[in-house]
């Protein structure tokens, strides 16, 4: 409803509020999750990994 709306509102720029979310520890840690992944991948041997096989669609239908 507008008057839950308008209080959750009222809560969220609080100062008591807005005291209390210093408390909490994200559950997304730190950030930087996208450098730590391609620390990672760098780290990996990728020979072998993406290789494709060509199949000639034309020859497998005759």
């Amino acid at each position: 409803s507008r008057d839950s709306i308008a209080a959750a509102l009222e809560q969220l720029y609080s100062t008591d509020f807005q005291v209390s979310l210093r408390q909490i520890t994200s559950p997304y840690g730190e950030g930087g999750a996208s450098a730590a992944i391609i620390s990672t991948i760098k780290t990996v041997s990728l020979d072998g990994l993406l290789k494709k096989r060509f199949y000639d669609a034309s020859n497998s239908c005759a």
